[in-house]
């Protein structure tokens, strides 16, 4: 299993006011998959789409809700015949720690209907087994909009307004607040627990901190769990972390529920980075937020469920 996202700077704790620019009234439009984007997975769970850079393309992207700006794999300067920027790199933090990245002259990205324009672009290690896939799509992107993953037919909208995603107000709406570069981190409940969470597709499975799990009411009365835990190791441009598997009684994520749930322990670099490790924390990413369709507003800092 691996987990990869890309933050410059992460809070926690980071309330806001959100102001409505939208009507109440609900659209009764009905999707049209016309003027959708094809959505897949990649062999890891992550959720893929088609990006071009000028005319060249497609070259598949992952959509990375984590990530404060969209990034390339370093195969994609090489399909593109690019070379690196002598004497130039940058240094990037992931899930387990700090990296230098080198830097090309790739000046902009599209995708989802939308182009980022870019002075140059970062591109990092190539993931193992990952073959199919360019580069992370992020914030820098998605910005201001929301984004709609309908799963059930494989597909993804990046709306420029929330009021254009059809019939927005049938949604079940949780109001959250900005994390870092403009993710989105909401509470949630594990087991009665309320736990700050952020929202990452850029991950293919959930990550708490040891202070989460041992602040569970299952961790302290079922010690015959700890039995069935499993070790693993979590894989980033940077390095490995080693961490646990371990079932939580119940998840609830927005209105929805989970039972039983399979969740990463794991201290990784950037929950001490950002002081979040001594603290119940988590990052929900696709093994979770794939278990049906949703929507993320970047405007307002809603989280969308249906």
């Amino acid at each position: 299993m691996g987990l990869l996202f890309f933050i410059l700077c992460l809070s926690w704790v980071l309330p806001v006011s959100a102001q409505d620019d939208e009507t109440s009234q609900t659209a009764d439009l009905e999707l049209d998959l016309s003027k959708t984007n094809r959505l897949s997975q990649d062999d890891q769970g992550r959720f893929v789409v088609d990006a071009y850079v000028g005319e060249k393309g497609p070259f598949p992207f992952v959509i990375d809700t984590a990530a404060s700006r969209t990034v390339a794999y370093r195969r994609l300067p090489v399909a593109l015949g690019v070379e690196a920027l002598k004497l130039r790199s940058k240094s990037i933090y992931t899930a387990t720690g700090r990296t230098e990245a080198l830097v090309y002259p790739i000046p902009e990205i599209s995708a989802l209907g939308s182009t980022i324009y870019l002075e140059e672009t970062v591109a990092i290690a190539d993931p193992s087994g990952r073959k199919d896939v360019y580069g992370l799509i992020g914030i820098d992107l998605l910005r201001g909009k929301t984004l709609a993953f309908y799963l059930n037919q494989a597909r993804v909208q990046l709306f420029q307004n929330l009021r254009d995603l059809p019939a927005y107000d049938s949604w079940r709406m949780t109001q959250g607040r900005p994390v870092g570069y403009g993710s989105l981190a909401i509470t949630l409940e594990m087991e009665g627990l309320k736990v700050p969470a952020i929202l990452d597709t850029g991950a293919s499975f959930s990550v708490m901190t040891s202070a989460t799990y041992q602040a569970l009411p299952s961790s302290a009365r079922a010690p015959k769990k700890r039995q069935n835990e499993r070790l693993t190791r979590i894989l980033s441009s940077s390095g490995v972390s080693a961490g646990r598997i371990v079932e939580v009684d119940n998840l609830k994520v927005g209105e929805v529920e989970y039972e039983q749930v399979e969740i990463i322990v794991s201290d990784l670099p950037i929950f001490r980075a950002f002081g979040a490790s001594e603290v119940p924390a988590i990052i929900i990413g696709t093994d979770v937020l794939g278990r049906g369709e949703f929507a993320i507003d970047f405007k307002n800092w809603r989280f969308y469920q249906r």
